[in-house]
């Protein structure tokens, strides 16, 4: 028996633009120009002075935002949970009528619906409270009980600990961002907030993290439950970062502090209640 057109069964690749599987539907869209520098277009002189890459920009605290951001720099900022990448699109100015730049969030910055820190695709645990989605696993069934509030959330181990679903997101590494998108120019500026994968983040730039030159990462103190499986500490971080050339600071409403020995008991690592966000910077040149 000859099937009619419409009851063969099709499996679609992303060849075809599209597939499905039992899971989930997906799409392959176009997110940006190439060649990369077509993106520059409506900086100064159509040159870049200094490059900014933020992973996990969510919609808050943007380096955008930052008084440092200046005219003359330029921000690639990466967001896999679509709802925050579309309100980062949508931040670009002009009525809702008028065509916008493909990725733009502002004249200075494109947004990419990535995961960073792997290759090809990863899971992304997305939590209810949605600002504690990682690629890493939830730590739900190994997160201590009794803590009601927990970084101001609520409910922490339901609504922050746990994954209510899980999505497959692309996934690049800084690397790849560096040396094929940058032409292996110096980053002024690296700001991770990837929930427990800072460090893998970091990481991903291989030998491309000897251009850049500041990171920031929030980072679990040592002593603090995490929410996530596998999330290295802080002092395993800051060890890390010092192997690589980099100082490590911190603020507080008395100022700017060293960091601190590793694994000392009176370093910020191990003094910390909970997270908290740590400030690198490129001293030895490499």
């Amino acid at each position: 028996m000859i099937l009619p057109w419409w009851a063969v069964p099709v499996v679609h690749g992303l060849s075809s633009g599209w597939r499905e599987d039992a899971d989930g539907i997906y799409a392959e869209i176009q997110v940006a120009a190439l060649p990369f520098d077509k993106n520059f277009a409506k900086v100064k002189d159509g040159k870049v002075r200094r490059f900014w890459l933020e992973v996990g920009a969510h919609r808050f605290q943007n380096v955008q935002d930052y008084p440092e951001f200046n005219e003359g720099d330029f921000v690639l900022s990466f967001e896999p949970l679509l709802d925050k990448y579309a309100y980062l699109l949508d931040r670009q100015p002009g009525t809702w009528n008028v065509r916008k730049g493909l990725g733009f969030q502002h004249e200075r910055g494109l947004v990419f619906p990535f995961a960073v820190g792997c290759k090809g695709q990863a899971t992304l645990a997305v939590a209810e409270h949605d600002m504690c989605s990682s690629v890493l696993p939830m730590a739900a069934d190994s997160f201590p009980e009794g803590q009601d509030e927990t970084f101001g959330v609520r409910d922490f181990k339901g609504r922050c600990a746990t994954a209510a679903e899980k999505r497959l997101v692309p996934c690049i590494s800084l690397e790849h961002v560096i040396r094929s998108w940058l032409g292996g120019s110096e980053v002024y500026y690296l700001k991770v907030d990837a929930q427990g994968s800072d460090l893998a983040v970091v990481k991903s730039a291989g030998r491309m993290l000897r251009r850049i030159q500041r990171v920031q990462l929030e980072l679990a103190c040592d002593f603090a439950a995490s929410a996530y499986l596998q999330a290295p500490n802080c002092s395993e971080a800051v060890r890390f970062m010092r192997r690589q050339g980099y100082r490590c600071v911190f603020w507080d409403e008395e100022g700017q502090h060293d960091c601190g020995e590793p694994g000392a008991s009176s370093s910020i690592c191990q003094t910390c209640a909970a997270e908290i966000d740590l400030f690198f910077a490129r001293v030895d040149p490499r």
